[in-house]
């Protein structure tokens, strides 16, 4: 994942670049330890001999080569660590790095809302000098202070304009609602474990009892906990249904479906995203997507689809080590390839307004096209599907749509693709366009293609652009030692370990 953590009040939801800590040389290591556990548990599995233990800078050295995540933790470094979910001292901010700078993103209630930054910002200074270009260099710059003079450009209005925010305690909510346009929009910011499931709960329930389809906001979602992050698609599945399969260093593949029962609205979700939406994040919207139970808008994802666990150390420091590839219910693995939205949106990502106008202009605009060679009978749809997906248009970037079977010309049969709205709405648009009563063909729950066998790809980092923005290495903190999950053992459909 990438790591989520609160330093000095600030949420931390990126992986700043690795660089080296200056207490690297620090005495009392137990090396030989920590090399047996990367041999044990590391995706590439490499053997002990092979792994330096001279220093723990040669050792940090080692772990980058493997791969981008993988990290040595010194027991400053594990000390410094704080649960997501508890109160502490701070702005209430959550920061990512961006190629333009740090980003900002207020949280509802926090001294950084009340003393008026109210959008996505970027930093431009702090108490007037120019800031630190990393989150951890913010972080120690930040924690002696009792306020700090805060100069941002919002990032929708284009306005600047400095800012004195207090830091006090404040506790980091894993969702937010918020109201853009008239419109509720459910942000996700975290999938913590034990919390982001009953907040998400609440969420959608409320929004379910309104109308329209819920509004998902994961445009900063940054990853978290694997597991929590299926319960919480499980809100929004109707059965139980693959989500992911985790495959480790040896070839074993763990695989996760929804958990049944759980489902709180009726599909179809919008979900807004974009290049920070990233790992546990991900494979919440991949799954959602996948069953098109979700409509995605906005930019390409980050492309993040390895797992990562946190191993102690004797000597109070600790491992993080990238243990097994995720892949999506389609078998495919996504590692530096972000999801491409169903629709998607140039320019400002941080404008939800606008995103949003983009989203209604796409929906009112939506006709249903259909296949005109006819279907022998109504079974042979799902077999024709992926064809006419393709002649329809899913490769023309109009928006992805979804199969419905109606009853077309002298009694014959078509396969036709409509947008994925609410079924109120839809079933008023195939009445007026196709003027016939008929009911959709739920192709939605249809096993996918078995992917073609290709070589897996190297753990990289996706080369940052403009609009996606750079993820660095090493974080602030990452997430809670690898433990069993206790949090629910009469769930049969879950592993026994939680993966991050």
């Amino acid at each position: 994942m990438r790591r989520a953590v609160l330093l000095s009040g600030l949420l931390l939801a990126a992986t700043p670049a690795w660089r080296e800590s200056p207490v690297l040389a620090a005495a009392g290591a137990d090396l030989d330890t920590a090399a047996l556990i990367v041999s044990a548990n590391h995706l590439a599995r490499p053997e002990p001999a092979r792994i330096p233990r001279r220093s723990i800078a040669a050792f940090q050295d080692y772990l980058a080569t493997l791969d981008p995540y993988s990290r040595y933790l010194t027991p400053q470094d594990v000390a410094a660590r704080r649960a997501v979910g508890a109160a502490h001292r701070g702005v209430g901010a959550l920061v990512t790095e961006s190629p333009e700078g740090l980003l900002v993103v207020p949280l509802q209630g926090s001294p950084a809302a009340a003393a008026g930054i109210s959008g996505p910002s970027l930093l431009l200074a702090v108490n007037g000098r120019t800031p630190p270009a990393d989150v951890d260099d913010l972080r120690v710059l930040l924690d002696p202070l009792g306020e700090v003079d805060l100069t941002l450009r919002d990032l929708v209005t284009g306005q600047r304009a400095t800012r004195r925010v207090p830091l006090r305690a404040f506790e980091i909510p894993p969702v937010e609602t918020l109201t853009v346009s008239g419109r509720t929009i459910i942000r996700l910011h975290v999938f913590e474990s034990g919390r982001t499931v009953p907040a998400l709960r609440a969420a959608l329930a409320r929004a379910a009892a309104g109308s329209g389809a819920p509004v998902l906001d994961l445009r900063y979602a940054s990853g978290g906990d694997l597991l929590e992050a299926i319960d919480s698609v499980s809100l929004l599945l109707d059965r139980a249904v693959p989500v992911a399969v985790t495959r480790d260093g040896t070839g074993r593949e763990t695989p996760f479906r929804s958990r049944p029962g759980q489902s709180v609205v009726a599909p179809v979700v919008y979900i807004l995203v974009g290049p920070q939406t990233a790992s546990a994040a991900e494979v919440f919207v991949r799954a959602l997507a996948h069953w098109r139970y979700g409509f995605t808008i906005g930019q390409t994802t980050y492309g993040k689809c390895v797992a990562q666990k946190t191993f102690p150390l004797p000597d109070g420091g600790g491992l993080v080590l990238t243990t097994a590839r995720i892949l999506d219910p389609a078998g495919t693995d996504c590692a530096g390839k972000g999801l491409t939205p169903d629709l998607p949106v140039a320019g400002n990502i941080h404008d939800t307004a606008r995103v949003l106008r983009t989203l209604d202009t796409f929906l009112d605009d939506a006709r249903v096209v259909c296949r005109a060679a006819p279907l022998p009978n109504r079974r042979a749809a799902p077999q024709a599907a992926p064809q006419a997906e393709d002649e329809l248009g899913w490769k023309n970037g109009v928006g992805r749509m979804r199969p419905v079977a109606l009853n077309g010309p002298g009694g014959t049969t078509q396969l036709c693709l409509m947008p994925p709205l609410p079924a109120a709405a839809a079933a008023a648009l195939r009445r007026e366009q196709a003027k016939t009563a008929t009911s959709p063909l739920d192709l939605r729950h249809a096993p996918p293609a078995a992917p073609a066998a290709v070589p897996p790809p190297a753990i990289t980092r996706p080369v940052p652009t403009r609009d996606a923005p750079k993820v660095p290495s090493k974080a602030a903190a990452a997430p809670p030692p690898a433990r069993d999950d206790a949090t629910d053992p009469a769930a049969p459909l879950r592993p026994t370990n939680r993966d991050d």
